[in-house]
């Protein structure tokens, strides 16, 4: 569900910023994550324990709430540095792949395997961006090719809606299997919604 569903806030903003209608694109990705769980759930309630934490005292709460902020502070300053470094050479190499009209041969291969969600020519290389690295990334590369032109008004809803459901295929998951999380849940199922679904409620987001 938290694959699914998370940092809805900063990623409204970047899917707001790209093109897309953040706000209903958001509100999906909610209701898919509440079925994806509650499907999970029922699939697999006899191996789900519920797990009490123990309640932390408010002085160990105080003692790691600093170097948390600070923590945060610091990531967020990282964040941006390499949303930088990886927008621009992405504008540029996206720029030179239309140059060459190699974009066209690429976005059929993709069409092709992807059945009725055709992404469009321009959207490629954000999508996969944002596939490998998180919305953050992919919808800061597209907020420069929407600006340019390139990329239409509905291929940039396309494409938020398709990443709202399905992305970081590498970074988050692991996280998640390193604790024991099935991977099949964690990847394969969450492809495959968003390659289904995205083409079904593109028209209402």
């Amino acid at each position: 569900m938290v694959l699914i569903c998370h940092a809805l806030p900063m990623e409204w903003a970047v899917l707001h910023k790209m093109g897309a209608r953040a706000t209903r694109i958001t509100i999906i990705r909610f209701v898919v994550s509440l079925l994806a769980g509650a499907a999970y759930a029922l699939l697999y309630r006899e191996q789900m324990a519920v797990v009490q934490p123990a309640p932390a005292a408010a002085a160990e709460t105080a003692k790691v709430l600093l170097p948390f902020l600070l923590a945060t502070g610091l990531d967020c300053a990282k964040l941006l540095g390499l949303v930088l470094a990886i927008i621009v050479p992405a504008t540029v190499l996206s720029e030179w792949l239309r140059a060459k009209n190699l974009m066209p041969k690429i976005a059929n291969i993709f069409s092709s395997r992807l059945g009725r969600f055709n992404p469009g020519e321009g959207t490629i290389l954000p999508l996969l961006i944002g596939l490998i690295f998180g919305i953050v990334y992919g919808g800061g590369a597209m907020i420069g090719l929407s600006q340019a032109g390139v990329v239409k008004p509905s291929e940039a809803r396309t494409v938020g809606l398709f990443l709202g459901l399905c992305h970081s295929l590498i970074e988050d998951p692991a996280v998640y299997i390193a604790i024991g999380a099935s991977w099949f849940w964690l990847l394969v199922v969450r492809t495959i919604l968003a390659i289904i679904l995205t083409p079904l409620l593109r028209r209402f987001a």
